[in-house]
């Protein structure tokens, strides 16, 4: 298709046109699970992206990272900036509250029971996003919290291309944070305590070493990233080989990540009639965690502090010069020390607990997809595939006996009795298989495509666990090295049978329908409720198609779409309705007899998650069709949640398993993109997208709400309410007469004269003059109002830059680092005031925890510029001498700039690292490692 084009025509005279080649979007093809449809006659709501060279140049270590702000809809969340470590993926919200809230990930077709780790993007040729239930449910019971289809690079017909891009650049801390020093500390106790000041500072003034944790825990790093691919072939055999190799490291010290990785796969034809595919995808990866949360070291390095023991800390503690330094060695835990007790925290200095640590974890994972494909006619195809994972996890943790403990204070034997190590291997394997018959049929103006066929997955995971602890000596970190504490060990298995059909018609290319009913059975329920059926319908109408519609160039091209249906979540875990048992021990006369003892209640009729959704939408061509704007309305809601209900206490159990509850999601989605110029030699297209979720708690089992407690210690609460979001921030309003001390532009908003620093004064909400669990009040909740992303492309001549701007705002986060980083001063302030009258009894009666209150919360609202590129690429005349087709270099950044909100005062906005595996406790954040700019320059070559 071309460019239209007007010219006025005067008698006879000879007209010369150049036409202009444009794309046209509904030839477009999307993936839609077990087929294509083209993007014109689709009925769901459907997000796609096509990776190009930048995408695959985002220096990050996952594919699923490279995804933020592409798609309306897709929450990607960095809930963990350690590096390798996997971001939370949500779809249009939470839809349950036991049974997980990850999408379903499909590589190639096959559904993998994993995440997307071994996936390197640049062996990846597109991305789909099936949103809603009607474009989900032919994945059935799986497809409840939607699903993200990848489809990887495949050979294209010519000569052996090969392909190489590699990547190396700097990470570091984007961002530090203030944390008050020693001296800041006293000038707000003397200003507050007529210029007078404790012993504690008196004391801590001896040591004083200005310390900034930051400085040792934080580092800068290397990342590096190479890939080599080939790929040719013929009209008879077409193949596609990739290696890839990741060194990611992170900028907190003992954070480490690698992955290597290869992919094999081809494309023959046997015969006329026959296709044969292949693919082989082994990866590798090693990462080593921090086994120290970065609240807890900042806490326990402490700004007096010295990092290694000088002469005046080595002469007052007893310990020599040149070790680690930590606070217990300034406390009575230290019978060497001579001085006032200066130490706040108990646990050791972080340099010692990282140091004595070891937390390393593996993986090997190895993915085939074998497929054969016969074309019995034009129209009728039948393909049968098989998928096999292979993929075993061990995790290998080690503390010696110093990490935590000092054998001088606490002696040696239970300085070994805090040694530990833990070793746990996760085996899994995945079969799956598939087998689908599609007929392809278009009569004068009916086109129709029919799917129909049957699948079977089976997976079987064994799990082994061993700790040891106590062990003799720090240099032999096996399991046999010390004395055996656990030792278990299981296999699951897990099993899904499913039928499957589905119907697409299109009339005249302007009146669209979908049908599709899937059929799952799952050994994970019970007789009773094994299977179930998820039906869909999706209609669409091609407004502009209509003689009717005035043609204009204004609005060029309207389809409206509706669609309604039933998907499923399964993911509860194996054996849940049985009534489980595990080993007990008895005393029997002078012998003790192994046996069994019932561990859980069982419920036969435990059955499917189910979520029924709607969906409302337009697709508009403006501008002549230059600019694309899709609006989408949804509307979800899914019952039979699985939760476990509360039982008597006399059964010996505290709850069981039940199909009740029910919660919602509703929103807006606006998708738009643009190609602004598409000239010769400049051209510039964009894309942005906006959304909007709003999640209700409708049903809670028949109960009216629930009360959370996160933090043991410090205690916060979380409340669960019917007609309410899931989550909500629950406690005590702090007074609103709060007085304010500055001193040296650090805040410090809280009371301590009479009370501890950890004390604030808090609201009488109900008005009896007394302070009791009736004034706790809604403070917040986790969820963003909205979230946004934009994306430009430019291209002048030989450069070309390009950028992603993401946005996410409302959202509340109950982060807790600054009550430990202004509290770590809490022995020097707690007794520091000279006038405790100043303060009534009731008012010291109104006293509270900080985390019990809203001081916690904070704006958890940001805008990011996730990644630029910037790049050259050299002219093709000058390549072609030395047989090169291309040479492109570029420097690109990720995470290069933010906006926090104003109120926001840690590291990561996004972190949500307290109970990341409760959705009941969502947005606690305690000590998340910081988000990291990377900056690298690399190399594409292709020859």
């Amino acid at each position: 298709s071309f460019e239209p084009q007007e010219f006025k025509v005067y008698g006879t005279m000879q007209l010369d046109v150049n036409l202009v080649a444009r794309s046209i979007d509904n030839e477009e093809v999307v993936v839609v699970g077990y087929g294509t449809r083209k993007k014109s006659h689709s009925t769901g709501a459907i997000s796609k992206l096509v990776t190009d060279e930048y995408i695959g140049q985002i220096p990050v270590s996952r594919a699923d990272d490279a995804l933020k702000g592409k798609l309306a809809g897709v929450n990607i969340i960095t809930t963990d900036a350690q590096a390798g470590a996997a971001p939370t993926i949500q779809i249009r919200g939470a839809t349950s509250i036991t049974a997980g809230t990850e999408p379903l990930i499909v590589i190639d077709g096959y559904p993998v029971p994993t995440d997307l780790s071994s996936v390197d993007m640049n062996d990846v040729e597109s991305i789909e996003v099936l949103k809603d239930a009607a474009s989900a449910a032919i994945y059935g019971s799986r497809g409840g919290n939607g699903v993200i289809i990848i489809t990887t690079k495949s050979g294209k017909i010519g000569k052996t291309r090969f392909s190489f891009n590699v990547s190396r650049g700097t990470k570091n801390v984007y961002r530090k944070i203030a944390i008050p020093s020693l001296q800041q500390w006293k000038a707000y106790v003397q200003a507050d305590n007529n210029g007078l000041v404790t012993p504690e500072i008196t004391q801590a003034e001896k040591f004083d070493a200005n310390t900034n944790a930051q400085d040792f825990i934080f580092r800068s790093v290397n990342f590096t990233n190479i890939q080599l691919a080939a790929s040719g072939g013929n009209t008879n055999f077409k193949y596609y080989l990739s290696s890839n190799g990741l060194l990611d490291n992170g900028i907190m010290i003992g954070n480490d990540y690698k992955r290597f990785g290869l992919r094999a796969g081809f494309t023959a034809k046997a015969n006329q009639k026959t296709t044969i595919e292949f693919s082989f995808t082994p990866s590798f990866t090693e990462k080593y965690d921090v086994p120290v949360t970065v609240q807890e070291a900042i806490r326990t390095l402490a700004p007096w502090q010295p990092v290694y023991h000088n002469d005046t800390s080595s002469k007052y503690t007893g310990k020599p010069i040149g070790s680690i330094a930590n606070q217990r060695d300034f406390s009575i835990y230290n019978l060497k020390y001579g001085g006032v007790d200066i130490a706040s925290a108990t646990t050791n200095s972080p340099l010692q607990q990282l140091t004595g640590t070891t937390d390393k974890t593996t993986q090997i994972r190895a993915i085939t997809n074998f497929s054969v494909k016969i074309d019995f006619s034009k129209s009728l195809s039948f393909k049968s595939s098989v998928g096999l994972l292979l993929g075993e996890n061990t995790r290998d943790f080690f503390q010696k006996s110093w990490a935590q403990a000092d054998p001088d204070f606490d002696g040696i034997d239970l300085a070994r009795r805090t040694s530990k190590a833990i070793l746990t291997k996760t085996r899994t394997l995945d079969f799956s298989n598939e087998n689908i018959f599609t007929f392809k049929k278009i009569v004068k103006k009916h086109d129709i495509n029919i799917v129909a066929g049957f699948s079977n997955q089976y997976t079987n995971t064994s799990y082994f666990n061993g700790q040891a602890g106590n062990f003799a000596t720090d240099d032999i970190p096996t399991l046999n090295a010390g004395t055996m504490q656990v030792l278990n060990s299981n296999i699951e298995e897990d099993a899904l049978v499913s039928f499957l059909a589905r119907v697409n018609y299109a009339y005249d290319n302007k009146y669209l329908v979908s049908v599709s009913q899937r059929t799952d059975g799952s050994s994970r329920f019970g007789q009773d409720n094994r299977w179930a059926s998820f039906p869909s319908v999706s209609l669409g109408w091609k407004l502009s198609s209509e003689k009717f519609f005035p043609q204009n160039k204004i609005i060029s091209d309207v389809k409206l779409r509706a669609s309604y249906g039933a998907t499923g979540n399964k993911n509860i875990g194996n054996y849940r309705y049985f009534a489980n048992v595990g080993p007990a021990y008895a005393s029997l006369g002078n012998e003790v007899t192994p046996g069994f003892q019932l561990t859980s209640f069982g419920n036969q009729a435990l059955g499917w998650e189910r979520t029924f959704s709607y969906n409302y939408a337009a697709d508009f061509g403006l501008a002549n069709g230059k600019i694309r704007l899709t609006i989408d309305y949804y509307n979800t809601e899914t019952d039979k949640l699985l939760l476990n209900l509360p039982t008597v206490a006399s059964s010996g159990f505290t709850s069981y398993p039940v199909n009740r509850g029910k919660v919602s999601n509703k929103g807006f989605e606006v998708e738009v993109s643009s190609t602004i110029i598409n000239k010769k030699d400049f051209k510039w297209n964009v894309a942005g997208n906006i959304y909007t979720n709003q999640n209700k708690l409708l049903d809670f089992g028949g109960s009216d709400n629930q009360i959370s407690q996160g933090d043991p210690k410090r205690a916060n609460f979380f409340l669960t309410k019917v007609g309410a979001p899931l989550v909500q921030y629950y406690g005590y309003q702090m007074d609103s007469s709060v007085r304010v001390h500055k001193t040296d532009n650090y805040t410090v908003d809280y009371w301590p004269i009479g009370v501890k620093s950890l004390h604030a004064f808090v609201k009488d909400q109900d008005g009896n003059k007394m302070i009791t669990d009736s004034d706790r009040v809604v403070l917040g909740n986790p969820y963003p109002k909205f979230n946004w992303g934009f994306t430009s492309n430019f291209q002048y001549k030989l450069f070309d830059i390009s950028f992603t701007f993401q946005g996410s705002h409302g959202a509340t986060v109950f982060n807790v680092d600054r009550y430990y980083f202004e509290t770590q001063f809490s022995t020097t302030g707690a007794n520091a005031y000279k006038n405790p009258d100043l303060y009534t009894q009731a008012q010291q009666d109104d006293v509270r925890i900080k985390t019990q209150t809203n001081f916690n919360l904070e704006d958890a609202s940001f805008i990011a510029l996730r990644n630029v590129n910037i790049g050259y690429t050299m002219p093709s005349k000058t390549l072609k001498k030395l047989n090169i087709s291309k040479l492109r270099m570029y420097c690109s950044v990720a995470n290069a700039w933010y906006h926090f909100s104003e109120g926001y005062s840690s590291f990561n906005p996004e972190a949500d690292n307290g109970f990341p595996n409760d959705p009941l406790r969502k947005g606690y954040q305690r000590g998340a490692v910081p988000l990291a700019r990377t900056i690298t320059f690399g190399l594409n070559l292709d020859f």
